[in-house]
């Protein structure tokens, strides 16, 4: 057994005629083009969203559910979501099912479809979180994360999912070809040439069931999310942070020098995409702006309320938005922003990605904006 696990914009052959996509897509249109031979599986990990085929007939694809879409047929999605979408030869069959999850761990029943020559299964976390057990080790997968895993013929079943949420799970009868972790827990230590101290601590490890694993992870996760703080920020860093709160829009991107001189990477990116998916901003301003109205009057004429609201927006633009921001990026925030001209060759071919990112790749063109 083999896996890896993925979230970002790229597409990763699994098999000979399989492969994934990840999606991330702020627009409110996407456009799924024809791909004969081909069976496309749309995952929705967060979002709402319409399906329409080929204008003949719709359907809704809230987050946790898949959408199948065929190879001779196009699609057009309307509304803003992220997820994956898995393309598939024709002559592969597919099993997909939802399986909702809670914090007891729950066993993976193996579909009929996987056969007895080797199997790829595609596992999204969606609405939450989820922690997989399987082989005696555990891993956790945030909200539209994605594990593959290869079975090769005669290999043990045993996957268990368990956190909060639901995980979708796709399942391929064909042999994995992608370059992933290969699962070798007994020859943890030895492998590495542990001696002493290190090698007792992976023997105390491997008396651990993956159940134990699985718990601390969740308990790590939700240790985690209490960890958003300023801690580390310094001065400069706020105001990268204004520099980045003010001009994350597409007005602003287009137009910043800023934002036309710098790259962002995918980790900073990563949160800054969530913040702004949740509104965060835009609800505080509203927020205050109301308790602002209910404490002036609301019967105050418009002129004697108008300079409240313009103090308090200067006071969000400049000091609350990059301090909401300040406290969800990874500190320090120049660390993750690098000027064009200093890239690697790697960081340029994400980069472009990143500027490709209304058109997503599956074998030739699947996906692209309408």
């Amino acid at each position: 057994m083999k896996y890896l696990v993925g979230r970002e914009e790229k597409e990763i052959a699994l098999a000979d005629g399989l492969s994934v996509s990840f999606i991330r897509k702020e627009d409110n249109e996407t456009y799924i083009d024809k791909m004969p031979g081909f069976r496309r599986v749309l995952s929705v990990a967060d979002g709402n969203v319409v399906v329409s085929h080929e204008g003949e007939s719709v359907e809704n694809a809230k987050a946790g559910t898949d959408v199948i879409i065929e190879g001779d047929g196009s699609a057009k999605i309307f509304g803003k979501f992220h997820g994956i979408c898995l393309s598939a030869g024709e002559d592969i069959p597919c099993h997909t099912e939802a399986v909702d999850i809670v914090k007891e761990r729950k066993a993976l029943e193996l579909s009929e479809e996987a056969g007895r020559g080797g199997f790829v299964q595609v596992l999204t976390a969606s609405g939450g979180y989820a922690v997989v057990t399987f082989e005696g080790d555990s891993l956790m997968l945030e909200n539209g994360e994605t594990l593959a895993v290869s079975f090769d013929s005669g290999e043990a079943y045993d996957i268990g999912v368990m956190g909060q949420g639901r995980v979708m799970v796709s399942t391929f009868p064909c042999k994995g070809t992608f370059e992933g972790t290969e699962v070798s827990v007994a020859g943890a230590a030895g492998a590495a040439g542990e001696t002493g101290e290190k090698a007792e601590e992976a023997a105390k490890q491997e008396d651990v069931s993956p159940e134990d694993k699985a718990r601390k992870l969740i308990k790590e996760k939700k240790a985690s999310r209490r960890k958003i703080s300023l801690k580390g920020a310094t001065f400069a860093d706020f105001i990268t942070a204004l520099k980045i709160s003010s001009t994350n829009n597409s007005l602003g991107r287009r137009v910043s020098r800023f934002r036309k001189e710098n790259w962002l990477d995918p980790e900073i990116r990563w949160e800054i995409d969530k913040l702004s998916r949740k509104h965060i901003n835009a609800i505080i301003w509203v927020v205050v702006l109301a308790v602002i109205m209910a404490v002036v009057g609301v019967q105050t004429r418009f002129i004697t309320f108008l300079p409240w609201a313009v103090v308090w927006t200067l006071i969000d633009l400049f000091i609350i938005a990059p301090f909401t921001y300040l406290l969800v990026m990874p500190k320090p925030v120049s660390s993750h922003i690098k000027k064009l001209s200093d890239l690697t060759e790697e960081e340029k071919k994400i980069r472009q990605k990143e500027l490709d990112s209304d058109v997503v790749y599956h074998k030739k063109r699947v996906l692209k904006r309408f």
